[in-house]
């Protein structure tokens, strides 16, 4: 399987929002038992009243399930 996806945040849902990456690039995960551990974050802080996005670029093969935890902190 591969899966590549970009995780950003923005103000507004509304279509043509801009989006601010949260993460340097797309990441991607091509194996099937222990994911993507992703540490390294180009803009860690989310500000308050923002929707964390999560946009698919690919998805190829057999994809049975894609989980994906957002942990964080309030400051």
């Amino acid at each position: 399987p591969n899966v590549v996806f970009l995780l950003s945040y923005e103000a507004s849902r509304a279509t043509g929002a801009t989006r601010t990456s949260i993460t340097s690039g797309n990441i991607t995960c091509t194996n099937t038992t222990n994911g993507v551990v992703t540490t390294t974050f180009s803009n860690a802080s989310i500000p308050a009243n923002n929707h964390v996005t999560l946009t698919f670029s690919t998805v190829s093969g057999t994809v049975d399930q894609i989980e994906v935890n957002v942990i964080g902190y309030g400051a």
